[in-house]
């Protein structure tokens, strides 16, 4: 768990990105993010990353809600199409059994309700070191 991890994290929220970005590099500070605030950009930064031109990452944090309707699932879909062996994870403020339903029947590899507060944001992620980083062993690069 010592080596670096690039973790890629789709928010289009500026204060959300700002509290995950501290979140993730308190709980893990091997982490090297990069935020997207789109799909377009997300897509765009994944070519790139397969073209050789940017370190590939390890896992993505995909925000997704009810409020962004079908383009949160087809982003999801398109990942799942394109990098099939990329772990998705979603987090999502949302905690109705069908939109968690729907995420793993869209290919997420976990679902992650936000946490309220920063103290809360530390925990899951340090929750998530220990098994996506500790536990698991993940992939090769796409």
């Amino acid at each position: 768990m010592n080596r670096s991890i690039v973790i890629l994290v789709i928010e289009n929220n500026p204060d959300q990105q700002l509290l995950i970005g501290y979140s993730l590099r308190t709980s893990i500070p091997q982490a090297k993010l990069n935020f997207a605030t789109t799909a377009n950009e997300a897509l765009r930064y994944l070519y790139e990353c397969s073209a050789g031109q940017l370190p590939c990452p390890k896992l993505i944090l995909l925000n997704t809600h009810p409020s962004q309707g079908e383009s949160g699932w087809q982003l999801l879909k398109e990942l799942r199409t394109r990098y099939p062996r990329l772990p998705v994870l979603v987090l999502s403020a949302q905690h109705d059994p069908d939109f968690i339903r729907q995420s793993y029947e869209f290919g997420a590899n976990s679902f992650i309700v936000k946490p309220q507060n920063l103290e809360g944001w530390e925990l899951q992620f340090k929750r998530l070191a220990i098994y996506w980083l500790g536990v698991v062993t993940l992939p090769p690069a796409y």
